[in-house]
C-alpha cells in the first residue's frame, strides 16, 4: 500500500522530512512491491490492495484520525 500511496502523492511529505530519517531509502525499497507482486505476497487480488489505501477515513485523512497515531 505504501507503494501506492507515494505512487499517488497521498503522504504528508512535509510532516515525513521533519520527523524521519532515511524515508529515500523506503521510496527506493517499496518500489518494487507493485501491486501485482505485492499481491502473489500477500494472496490477495491486486485490486484489493489499490482499493485499500482509499477506503475508510484512516487512509484519506492519515494520521489524525487514525487510531494507532
Amino acid at each position: 500500500m505504501l507503494h501506492i500511496m507515494i505512487e499517488r502523492g497521498w503522504i504528508d511529505r512535509e510532516f515525513i522530512a521533519q520527523h524521519t530519517t532515511g524515508f529515500e531509502a523506503v521510496t527506493e525499497t517499496v518500489k518494487k512491491y507493485t501491486p501485482e507482486y505485492s499481491a502473489k505476497i500477500a494472496g490477495v487480488p491486486p485490486e484489493m490492495i489499490v482499493r485499500l489505501p482509499n477506503s475508510g477515513p484512516c487512509f484519506n485523512q492519515f494520521p489524525a484520525s487514525c487510531p494507532w497515531h
